[in-house]
């Protein structure tokens, strides 16, 4: 029994060595450095000599991968050509010209929910209705030329990461209410986009922040692209 003991433990031994060689003889493969292939002949692998104490030891040389740089989109040069009557600045700011707002657009025409929308400027009437005791239609004439017009510079930011800041020249949307005489139930104020996009904001900060329909930009009568016939600014 002593006998076949020592035996099984020779023979353990032994598989240990040859394991232990092989991932040795495995990693020096793997490591040694590659050999220059002729023009005409294959190349001819050279034996790795088996380790001694005395070999040196292999110095691992931890390599990292390039660092991969995700293919970035840049946006359309902007143009900083003014369109015709367009301002470039008002009361000393600086303002962004129109064919770079539209340069962003075209960059993200994601902003618009059914893209671009033509309305008819004849066939266009800005209804008041709900909680109004005076519904009221009016046509787009009626309201370029029927009330006193602000001009705000104001500052468009949008989630796509870019902003621009313009002067928007419009009438402020108290006014329009006041003729259709607002039920003192309404608390909000519910717009209507000609696409059917709906947004709402409480009346009273409309009232008390001046919020205006806009139908110029940068002293330029909004286009189908910018948002004709009117745009809601603050």
């Amino acid at each position: 029994m002593e006998v076949l003991k020592r035996n099984k433990t020779i023979a353990l031994i032994l598989i240990l060595v040859v394991i232990i060689s092989t991932i040795t003889v495995v990693f020096f493969v793997q490591n040694s450095p590659k050999q220059p292939s002729g023009p005409s002949s294959s190349p001819t692998l050279s034996p790795t000599p088996f380790p001694t104490e005395n070999s040196p030891k292999p110095t691992i040389n931890a390599t990292l991968p390039p660092t991969l740089t995700p293919p970035f989109t840049s946006l359309p040069i902007p143009t900083n050509s003014l369109l015709p009557g367009e301002v470039s600045q008002y009361q000393g700011q600086g303002l962004t010209s129109i064919s770079v707002y539209i340069d962003y657009l075209l960059a993200h025409p994601d902003v618009a929910i059914h893209g671009t929308q033509t309305v008819n400027k004849a066939g266009y009437h800005l209804a008041i209705t709900g909680l109004v005791n005076n519904p009221i239609n009016y046509s787009y004439d009626e309201i370029v030329n029927n009330f006193n017009h602000t001009l705000d510079v104001a500052t468009l930011p949008c989630v796509e990461g870019w902003s621009v800041t313009l002067l928007w020249q419009g009438v402020p949307i108290s006014d329009l209410l006041q003729p259709a005489n607002v039920s003192s139930n309404a608390n909000t104020l519910i717009f209507v986009a000609a696409d059917g996009y709906t947004t709402s904001l409480p009346l009273d900060f409309v009232r008390q922040n001046n919020i205006t329909i806009a139908y110029k930009m940068n002293n330029v009568t909004l286009t189908p692209q910018t948002g004709f016939p009117f745009f809601s600014c603050s």
